[in-house]
């Protein structure tokens, strides 16, 4: 049942644009339009100095585009939300009912793919077009399609806010305009809603990475390939630049031409692409680290990878479970204008959640479902212990048992854990993880011992 004198008021105060569609001004422009040709350093400088929100978002769209690092990462911790299971609670079973119903008719996953691109900039608008909907005999109204505005077309006011503009030049301002546009704040740390967008801590590092590729480019163009040094007999200085013209004509990086008895040097530079292209890598891994919490390859040290790869998942499952809180509580919004325009006396409004299974979860879930033992052949058969047999026979039996190859090799598998662990710590973890049973109480108090033992010698040999 639609609460009338909610909904009247509110199509009075916005008008005819609940059910209708906002031409944006500028939708029509180029992908060419919407992006930067040239980046360089003063360009940057001059947008973040005057903090203007246009071309700050322009500067965004430029990053996504020019970058596969950046598009790739982001893309990752996007993906997760639009794969991801939801629930919605509610006490109130008939709201809960009819929410439910509702996002199973709707494009539940394209509309959270873009709120998603909040993940990029810092927020994302829907336009909400409404609709009035006749269900079981009661007529609702509801939002039927979703409008997704680029955020290159979005402006703000100093004063009044975000807001967009038709292609009649009218201004839609959001704060005046609460039922029909949904805004997702995608606040991962404080400031403004520049400050918002995870881009922004990444525009330095993508100047100076496409700086560097640039120059690399120029080196590659200029000493990749060998000068081409001519020695002539010819004093004529017509003979000579027709000479040059036709060496020029060769592909090369540089070219010359001298007399027979000219000595000529040539002084190659120290650097070298290997130096420009382990550049551009450390500025991945800081992309990597800042989008995801951490990158694996960071690091050039290649012992301790299993608990790096562990800290790095986990920092990675915290993000995804941020970004599916923040998404889930906008869908909330939206489920609360829904309810404020079609039932009164609501106490609770139904709450939506999306689910985040972290790497670990799942990991569980698929041992729990794969039966134990699966690799032994099914055709071994098995000879059962005589439970009745005199433990002098068993004590006699076990004393013949030969456990030294076993022994020796558990025991090398636990040094060459200690020497590739960077820390006491660590070295336990592995351990842990890889005997499940073994107690470690007495192991924690000799593996100390050894490295500090291992620790006093190196200092006294260094």
């Amino acid at each position: 049942m639609i609460n009338k004198k909610r909904k009247n008021k509110t199509i009075q105060k916005e008008k005819q644009t609940l059910n209708e569609k906002i031409v944006i001004k500028g939708i029509n422009y180029s992908s060419k339009a919407t992006i930067f040709n040239d980046i360089n350093i003063g360009t940057v400088k001059d947008i973040l100095n005057n903090q203007n929100f246009t071309q700050t978002m322009k500067l965004y769209r430029t990053m996504l585009k020019r970058d596969w690092q950046i598009s790739g990462d982001l893309k990752e911790r996007q993906v997760e939300i639009i794969g991801a299971k939801y629930k919605i609670d509610g006490k109130d079973k008939r709201i809960l009912n009819f929410i439910e119903n509702y996002f199973l008719n709707i494009k539940l996953t394209s509309l959270l793919a873009d709120i998603n691109s909040g993940i990029e900039y810092g927020y994302s608008l829907i336009d909400l077009i409404w609709d009035s909907k006749s269900i079981d005999g009661v007529t609702y109204f509801l939002p039927t399609k979703f409008n997704f505005i680029q955020q290159i077309l979005v402006q703000l006011d100093d004063k009044k806010g975000l807001f967009v503009q038709d292609n009649k030049l009218n201004k839609y301002y959001l704060d005046d305009y609460s039922y029909k546009f949904l805004l997702h704040t995608h606040k991962m740390s404080s400031g403004d809603i520049l400050d918002y967008s995870i881009l922004s801590t990444l525009i330095w590092i993508f100047t100076i990475k496409h700086f560097i590729v640039g120059q690399s480019m120029n080196y590659c163009e200029l000493l990749g390939v060998p000068p081409i040094i001519v020695n002539s007999n010819s004093n004529d200085k017509d003979t000579i630049l027709e000479m040059m013209e036709q060496v020029l004509e060769l592909r090369s990086g540089s070219a010359g031409v001298f007399g027979k008895d000219d000595k000529v040097s040539l002084v190659e530079g120290k650097a070298s692409s290997d130096m420009f292209l382990n550049f551009i890598k450390y500025c991945d891994n800081a992309i990597t680290h800042i989008i995801l919490g951490g990158s694996i390859s960071s690091s050039s040290n290649t012992s301790g990878s299993f608990a790096r790869d562990n800290v790095h998942n986990s920092i990675k499952d915290s993000y995804h479970e941020a970004d599916m809180k923040l998404v889930s509580d906008t869908i909330n919004e939206l489920i609360k204008k829904i309810c404020d325009l079609n039932f009164n006396n609501i106490k609770e409004y139904p709450k939506f959640s999306l689910i985040y299974e972290s790497s670990t979860q799942y990991n569980q879930a698929q041992s729990e479902q794969k039966p134990k033992n699966n690799n032994i052949d099914k055709n071994y058969k098995f000879v059962e212990f005589n439970k009745k047999l005199a433990n002098s026979e068993l004590d006699i039996q076990l004393n013949k048992l030969d456990t030294k190859n076993t022994e020796d090799d558990i025991l090398k598998n636990i040094e060459n854990i200690m020497q590739k662990a960077d820390s006491y710590q660590e070295a336990i973890l592995i351990i842990s993880q890889e005997y499940e049973n073994l107690n470690l109480d007495s192991l924690e108090s000799l593996i100390e011992n050894y490295m500090f033992n291992a620790t006093i010698s190196g200092s006294l040999n260094a």
